[in-house]
């Protein structure tokens, strides 16, 4: 939502909510099937983390350019089993 992601669970009605990440400009994230991990793309970068936020890092970096078209890496995609 908006800056800021938040971790809620079904197990409570969805009653506690914990912010776990704000950071300007994220967007396009999604969660591996474990649940453990979450990607988003910051900054035409991809970058990951674990669930609770902690482990927070850059895993694309590949040349951008804010001249030309090109718009960076592409949306995440977390079908791995073992990330």
């Amino acid at each position: 939502m908006g800056n800021s992601v938040y971790v809620c669970s079904h197990n409570d009605g969805y009653q506690s909510i914990k912010n776990v990440l704000t950071m300007k400009g994220i967007g396009y994230l999604t969660v591996n099937p474990q649940g453990t991990k979450f990607a988003f793309r910051k900054n035409k970068h991809i970058w990951i983390c674990d669930i609770d936020g902690s482990n927070l890092q850059q895993i694309t970096t590949g040349y951008t350019s804010d001249i030309i078209s090109y718009d960076g890496e592409s949306s995440p995609f977390l079908p791995m089993v073992n990330i």
